[in-house]
């Protein structure tokens, strides 16, 4: 097997420094610069091919993360999160609003297409239900904030090698820790773009389960919760009891996960005690038949509050490396 064959992710919340000071109650060790001086240092230590990244605020991308990486061969797509009560683009595109941030390796891949969801988008437009009285839940939840799910298609770029390819997926989900059924169904519907996205991919010839798939981020989701069962086990009752809020009205197909999944950790080691401040709640998503892991980070035992001195985010960062073993 050779490095054309195999590929590597980092994924990382980084910690948007508009919110640190509800999560650092002393700025003095976590100056942005300081920082971000050791988030590129973590990343970099590994080299990846693909990184995704959260929490990232447009001016670190542009002053701070996309110089940076540039100079190390990479591109990089950045979405901000929508937020409804900004009136006008301009004072939109001018709040401290973080989003999500994916970068690719130059020398490795040609970005062939991307795209960016809001996810409260794909849930009105494409879910025929308006999930009972349960919709009163989402236009509480999302009268201000809305998540995103950012799409990457890619392609390997060896000229003397068959192009491999890589659907890669970043998400932020909802924070609220009382607002599992809505992260539930914000997964549901990052799954549906992702769908939608690989459906739209003219003259490859294959159906989007075929696809080799990346879906990293944070999920706010503990293991066992229904976002994650969603997500592993492909399906949640309508009658779990973390999705009552929706009642009977919710349909047994707004539930489903369309793609076959596996998390980086659970398919190797076991998921991490934690991989933030407040638990497990960050993964890597792959499609075990189309690409297997080979290699990860032991996530480190961590005594003291993040961020610290030598962690520079409240969540600790993952990496796998995966072959593509799938060959058409």
């Amino acid at each position: 097997m050779d490095g054309h064959d195999k590929f590597s992710v980092v994924s990382y919340n980084v910690l948007a420094d508009s919110i640190i000071d509800g999560v650092v109650p002393s700025r003095s060790n976590v100056a942005i610069e300081k920082r971000y001086a050791l988030v590129m240092k973590e990343i970099m230590h590994f080299n990846p091919d693909v990184i995704c990244l959260q929490e990232v605020e447009k001016q670190v991308f542009h002053d701070l993360l996309e110089p940076h990486l540039k100079s190390s061969n990479y591109s990089g797509i950045f979405t901000q999160v929508g937020h409804t009560e900004y009136k006008t683009t301009l004072e939109w595109a001018n709040t401290r609003l973080h989003g999500c941030a994916t970068f690719w390796r130059t020398d490795k891949f040609r970005k062939a297409k991307d795209k960016s969801f809001e996810l409260r988008q794909s849930i009105y437009m494409n879910g025929t239900r308006q999930f009972g009285m349960g919709h009163q839940l989402f236009l509480k939840d999302y009268v201000r904030k809305s998540n995103i799910v950012t799409l990457l298609m890619l392609e390997t770029i060896d000229p003397q090698k068959p192009h491999n390819e890589l659907c890669v997926a970043n998400t932020h989900l909802l924070a609220n820790v009382s607002k599992t059924a809505v992260r539930t169904v914000q997964a549901r519907a990052a799954l549906h773009c992702i769908q939608d996205f690989l459906s739209q991919q003219k003259g490859k010839g294959k159906a989007p389960q075929d696809m080799p798939i990346i879906f990293a981020g944070d999920f706010n989701s503990f293991p066992g919760s229904s976002t994650y069962r969603l997500m592993k086990e492909g399906t949640v009752d309508k009658k779990d009891p973390e999705m009552k809020v929706f009642g009977e009205h919710v349909a047994k197909e707004d539930l489903q996960n369309p793609f076959s999944l596996n998390s980086l950790y659970s398919a190797t080691i076991g998921e991490p005690p934690l991989t933030s401040n407040f638990g497990t709640v960050d993964y890597v998503w792959f499609t075990p038949n189309l690409i297997q892991p080979t290699r990860i980070l032991q996530i480190p035992k961590v005594d003291k509050k993040l961020p610290s001195l030598e962690y520079p985010s409240d969540h600790l960062l993952l990496f796998g490396e995966f072959f593509w073993h799938n060959k058409n």
